[in-house]
């Protein structure tokens, strides 16, 4: 359930990092065009100022954020996440085969490397949450029925009590 939780957290995280790329471009894109400029020819000299020092300082801001970079990390590491997620959910199906521990060793692992990786990444408790409530959500819906005809009492089970 953690590993689908982080899976859906990464890639909340890169629809965020593109979307804050996305508006800074274009905010930088508008205070740099002639327009804005030529839209300003009644202000005083000093808020003509303004847009120019604004833009350069986006681009700036553009250059040091690496959004485009962290966008794709985090996208690697919801792909990972979500992997992880997928092989467990098949080990957690399939407890009985014979390399089942040696799997679970093995995700395990890769799930250690992926928490390692993720580490400069924010930790952004209410998305947390809401992934982590989603993804319980998720496999609720999935497994209820299945652990309830696993630990309800059968109908014959039933009548083979009263009978004793």
């Amino acid at each position: 359930m953690y590993a689908r939780m982080r899976s859906e957290y990464f890639g909340e995280l890169v629809h965020m990092y593109q979307e804050r790329d996305k508006w800074f471009r274009l905010v930088v894109l508008v205070l740099s065009s002639g327009s804005v400029f030529s839209a300003m020819s009644s202000v005083d000299p000093m808020t003509k100022l303004i847009a120019p020092v604004l833009a350069t300082g986006g681009s700036f801001w553009l250059l040091l954020s690496h959004y485009a970079s962290l966008s794709k990390h985090a996208s690697d590491l919801s792909a990972g996440w979500g992997a992880i997620a997928r092989d467990m959910e098949a080990l957690w199906n399939n407890l009985e085969a014979p390399d089942a521990e040696a799997m679970y060793h093995r995700l395990n692992d890769g799930a250690g490397t992926l928490s390692k990786s993720g580490t400069k990444f924010p930790r952004i408790e209410k998305r947390l949450i809401r992934c982590l409530d989603h993804s319980a959500a998720l496999l609720t819906s999935r497994y209820a029925s299945v652990m309830r005809d696993r630990t309800a009492p059968t109908s014959a089970a039933l009548a083979e009590k009263r009978s004793v």
